[in-house]
């Protein structure tokens, strides 16, 4: 489990350091790629820059940031290049203690995954997000 314990460290620091929100985050050499499903079937194509929990995902085809305040558990999923299969599974977390309580949050699924030297990481779980603009208000 030490490789999956490296990259979950990585990760860790990148919460630490990660970059603020930028405008086009999928070009950044840092973003990442995830598909949000959230309530009422709403399909999002994002980009977050920094790997970082809390980064804002910037919205591919609309002007949409999702921006998170609750994490559910999260697995994190590492398959080396040998074809080693890994799993971690980590506890859920908030953005605050009234985080759950955010007036116009709804509730999502998110799947993600990027390269790391040796292998992939997926990473996969549920989340309650702030969405802006608002529906009615997306170009």
């Amino acid at each position: 489990m030490g490789s999956l314990s490296a990259v979950a460290a990585v990760l860790t620091l990148a919460v630490a350091v990660a970059p603020a929100a930028v405008a086009d985050p999928a070009g950044s050499p840092q973003s990442s790629a995830q598909t949000i499903t959230c309530d009422a079937g709403a399909v999002f194509r994002t980009a977050a820059a920094g790997h970082g929990l809390y980064s804002p995902a910037h919205d591919l085809d609309s002007t949409a940031v999702l921006t998170p305040v609750h994490f559910g558990e999260i697995t994190f999923t590492f398959v080396g290049a040998d074809g080693s299969v890994e799993v971690d599974v980590v506890p859920g977390d908030s953005k605050g203690p009234g985080a759950l309580g955010t007036a116009g949050a709804v509730r999502c699924d998110y799947v993600s995954s990027f390269d790391v030297p040796g292998g992939t990481v997926f990473v996969s779980g549920e989340m309650v997000a702030v969405i802006t603009p608002r529906a009615g208000e997306r170009g």
